[in-house]
Protein backbone atom coordinates (compact mmCIF):
# COMPACT_ATOMS: atom_id res chain seq x y z
CA UNK A 1 0.00 0.00 0.00
CA UNK A 2 1.23 3.95 -0.68
CA UNK A 3 1.55 6.03 1.63
CA UNK A 4 -1.20 8.35 0.18
CA UNK A 5 -4.22 9.41 2.18
CA UNK A 6 -7.19 7.47 2.59
CA UNK A 7 -10.36 8.12 0.07
CA UNK A 8 -12.21 9.84 2.64
CA UNK A 9 -9.61 12.06 3.51
CA UNK A 10 -8.92 13.02 0.34
CA UNK A 11 -11.50 12.51 -2.70
CA UNK A 12 -10.59 14.47 -5.16
CA UNK A 13 -6.58 12.68 -5.26
CA UNK A 14 -8.95 9.53 -5.49
CA UNK A 15 -11.37 10.78 -8.22
CA UNK A 16 -7.70 11.55 -10.08
CA UNK A 17 -6.58 8.44 -9.76
CA UNK A 18 -9.78 6.91 -10.79
CA UNK A 19 -9.88 9.27 -13.66
CA UNK A 20 -6.07 8.07 -14.56
CA UNK A 21 -7.22 4.59 -14.54
CA UNK A 22 -9.88 5.06 -16.83
CA UNK A 23 -7.85 6.63 -19.36
CA UNK A 24 -5.54 3.69 -19.48
CA UNK A 25 -7.92 2.09 -21.58
CA UNK A 26 -10.23 4.66 -23.68
CA UNK A 27 -13.42 2.68 -24.57
CA UNK A 28 -13.06 -0.14 -21.84
CA UNK A 29 -16.07 -0.94 -19.07
CA UNK A 30 -15.01 -0.78 -15.72
CA UNK A 31 -17.99 -1.71 -12.87
CA UNK A 32 -18.08 0.83 -9.58
CA UNK A 33 -16.63 -2.55 -7.78
CA UNK A 34 -13.84 -2.82 -10.61
CA UNK A 35 -12.78 0.42 -10.17
CA UNK A 36 -12.64 0.05 -6.37
CA UNK A 37 -10.81 -3.25 -6.20
CA UNK A 38 -8.36 -1.43 -9.01
CA UNK A 39 -7.54 1.60 -6.70
CA UNK A 40 -7.69 0.43 -3.23
CA UNK A 41 -7.82 -3.03 -2.44
CA UNK A 42 -7.94 -2.24 1.12
CA UNK A 43 -10.69 0.38 1.08
CA UNK A 44 -13.03 -2.20 -1.27
CA UNK A 45 -12.64 -5.09 1.12
CA UNK A 46 -14.09 -2.75 3.61
CA UNK A 47 -16.81 -0.95 1.17
CA UNK A 48 -16.95 -2.55 -2.55
CA UNK A 49 -19.10 0.38 -3.41
CA UNK A 50 -16.95 3.41 -2.42
CA UNK A 51 -16.01 4.36 -5.58
CA UNK A 52 -18.97 4.91 -7.26
CA UNK A 53 -19.82 8.26 -5.53
CA UNK A 54 -16.61 9.08 -7.38
CA UNK A 55 -17.42 7.67 -10.39
CA UNK A 56 -20.99 9.29 -10.39
CA UNK A 57 -19.25 12.94 -9.91
CA UNK A 58 -17.21 12.37 -12.47
CA UNK A 59 -20.37 11.35 -14.45
CA UNK A 60 -21.71 14.70 -13.59
CA UNK A 61 -18.96 16.74 -14.93
CA UNK A 62 -19.08 15.08 -18.28
CA UNK A 63 -15.54 13.62 -17.81
CA UNK A 64 -17.02 9.88 -17.95
CA UNK A 65 -20.23 8.47 -19.55
CA UNK A 66 -22.01 5.23 -19.19
CA UNK A 67 -22.99 2.34 -21.38
CA UNK A 68 -26.61 1.19 -21.67
CA UNK A 69 -25.40 -1.76 -19.12
CA UNK A 70 -24.28 1.38 -16.65
CA UNK A 71 -20.57 0.41 -16.67
CA UNK A 72 -18.68 3.52 -16.57
CA UNK A 73 -16.54 4.38 -19.74
CA UNK A 74 -13.91 6.98 -20.60
CA UNK A 75 -13.76 8.14 -24.44
CA UNK A 76 -10.65 9.56 -25.78
CA UNK A 77 -11.76 13.45 -26.57
CA UNK A 78 -10.97 12.44 -30.58
CA UNK A 79 -13.45 9.81 -30.53
CA UNK A 80 -15.99 11.95 -29.22
CA UNK A 81 -15.31 14.42 -31.82
CA UNK A 82 -16.30 11.98 -34.65
CA UNK A 83 -19.72 11.03 -33.10
CA UNK A 84 -20.64 14.13 -33.21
Amino acid sequence: MTDRAPFDQNPILMEQEILQLLKQCPGTVFSAKEVGKRIDRKQFKENPNWARPMLEGLLEKKVISTDVSGYYVYQAPTSLRDRA
